[in-house]
């Protein structure tokens, strides 16, 4: 039982048309305004704005999500979705090579 490839990722072509509505998905969670959220938190808003447009992520994509842009300035745990947002608008589809949304071995 597999799963079928994703061939575009959200972006301002598709159903979430610009990221201020992806942005405001994260910032409602965001207190303190840090750009940032708790891993286990960004996966639910994660999970839930991919849900919004029909699509579901394997545990594999969350986590290589989660780690590619995981914050590297002492906000442990912290995943910077700002840079998120901004990376997956700018995308027109995900890694083909290793099917998933990120890849996991940029160059």
């Amino acid at each position: 039982m597999g799963r079928q490839r994703i061939y575009s990722i959200p972006n301002q072509n598709e159903k979430i048309e610009d990221n201020t509505l992806a942005l405001e998905c994260f910032r409602v969670w965001d207190h303190f305004d840090l750009g940032s959220l708790p891993r286990n938190l960004f996966v639910v808003v994660l999970r839930e704005l991919w849900h919004k447009i029909g699509q579901s992520l394997l545990p594999d994509e969350v986590v290589s999500i989660s780690n590619a842009f995981e914050c590297r300035d002492g906000r442990d745990g912290h995943i910077d979705y700002v840079k998120y947002v901004k990376f997956a608008s700018s995308q027109g589809r995900p890694c083909l090579r290793h099917s998933m949304i990120v890849c996991p071995y940029p160059q």
